[in-house]
Order: structure tokens, then sequence, then C-alpha cells
């Protein structure tokens, strides 16, 4: 027996509690860091913060108007926001453009776990308060990390699969994010780790889809082709799953597996309205 296919959110009420927490860090300490430069701040007139983020997407938009919501309430703080749009070298120079601008604060979005670790560095030897959000580097050289616990989704993912499996048995595709990328590495260990108890769970192929809904639907037609007697999908976001159940429904319409992904976004067709 198979379950219903559907896209559905691992601990609906964890992640929104995590996307809240990671928001409201964030305006925590960028306001901390505000009253610390105060007086750098008053010899210009303004704090000017620059935000470096490397993609777009539904869900960093609404992290940025977000962003620019809190900045309303500074009367005395500017803003300006660069998007890489996932090119590493488009994000080097949009930081090297904040260095020369001389931001007192500079908030980024690294697209991977090494590629901005210098540029970063010089920023921060500098003497500019560095915070990073959401992806870290492999280096020690910035002030502050806002995000969330990557590694407890993929555990709850895991636990999910565990609970919505007929007796904890069935066979696994995996879609990964970047793995270039700090969340998609810390949501691959999370769900092995999770599924550690669970010796009738296998994980019986693993592919890297870059965090991309076209790709992830590329990658699961192949996949569901080789692997017709799946039981579940798991996505590392919910961008991917969505995709990921449109050709599973699609190329197994006898079939009914269950699609497994972390839920974020509030855009129409994905996040919540994708389990409606």
């Amino acid at each position: 027996m198979k379950l219903n296919s559907y896209h559905i959110c691992h601990a609906l009420h964890r992640c929104k509690s995590v996307r809240a927490t990671v928001r409201s860090l964030l305006y925590l300490i960028l306001f901390s860091l505000m009253q610390v430069s105060c007086e750098q701040a008053n010899s210009h007139g303004l704090f000017r913060i620059g935000v470096s983020q490397c993609s777009g997407g539904h869900w960093r938009l609404k992290q940025n108007h977000e962003m620019l919501r809190e900045l309303l309430l500074q009367e005395h703080a500017t803003m300006e926001l660069r998007c890489a749009e996932d090119d590493i070298q488009k994000q080097i120079a949009d930081i090297q453009y904040f260095i020369d601008e001389k931001v007192d604060i500079l908030v980024v979005s690294p697209h991977d776990t090494e590629a901005l670790n210098d540029i970063i560095a010089k920023a921060y030897r500098q003497g500019i308060p560095v915070l990073l959000f959401d992806r870290q580097i492999n280096d020690d050289s910035y002030t502050a990390f806002v995000g969330g616990d990557n590694v407890g989704v993929g555990k709850l993912m895991a636990a999910y699969i565990a609970t919505r499996l007929p007796e904890r048995r069935g066979k696994v595709i995996e879609i990964r994010g970047d793995m270039q990328t700090s969340p998609a590495r810390q949501r691959y260990e999370g769900l092995r780790e999770g599924l550690k108890e669970c010796k009738d769970i296998r994980i019986v192929a693993s592919v890297d889809a870059g965090w991309m809904g076209p790709l992830a639907s590329a990658k699961a037609d192949s996949l569901l082709r080789l692997y017709p007697d799946i039981d579940a999908i798991v996505a590392h976001s919910d961008y991917m799953a969505n995709e990921a159940k449109k050709v599973a429904d699609r190329l197994l319409r006898g079939l009914q597996i269950l699609s497994v992904g972390e839920v974020v976004s509030v855009a129409p067709d994905f996040g919540i309205e994708a389990l409606l």
C-alpha cells in the first residue's frame, strides 16, 4: 500500500517559528550594530547598510521587503541592496562596491561556503561589521551569523517520512539543494542522521538540483523512470518538491507517492498554497 501523492510541509509550525526567529534576530543584530556604531553614523548623518543577496526568488524578495520595512523605523539609516542572481563574480563585485562605499555594516547571504571567503574577510579586516544570514562560509572572518537549524530541518524531514510510510519501510529519492551551500549540506546530514534508526527506509538515489525547480523537474523525471516503485521523494525546498510532485503525478498515475519538502515560501503555487 502506498500513500496519497501530495506536497507536505514537515512540522509546519516549526518552520514558521524558524522564519520568525531568523527575522527577529536579523532585526535585533542590525539594531544592536547600529547602536554600537552610532557615533560613526553621526559623522556623516546616515547609517548606511549594504545588503548582498546571492540570488532572487519569492522567498528572498520577501526577506528584502521585510528588511526595507524594518528600515522605515530607523530614520537615520539607509539601505542599499544588490542581488547577484547566483553569479559568484557579481556577488564578489557587489561586496567590493560596498567596501569602496565604506558602508557601516555589510549584510551578506553568501552564494556558497568557499567562493566569497576572501572578499568577506577583506571587508571584515577593514573594520566593517559583517552579518551573514541564511548561508555560512568556511571562515570565521565575520561578526555574526543569523540562520535556521538546517540539520534540524533534515531530521524533521526524516521523522515525517518515518511516520508516513507504512511499517516505517520504503524507498526514498532525495533531491538536494546546491551542495556548495551550507543549508544543503546540513539538510543532507540531518536527513541521514534522522533515518539512522529506520533501517528499512533507504535513500536509493540522491541528486543535486541546485535549488532550481526546472532542474529538480528534470532530475525527478529521470529518477522516477529508473525507480518507478519509489515510495517517497524528499526535496530540500518547497520549490523543488513542488516540481517533483508534478512529475510524479504525470509519470506514476497508477502509483501514489509521498512528496516531502520544506515550506518556506508564501508565493502563489508554492509553500503553503502548494498543499491545498
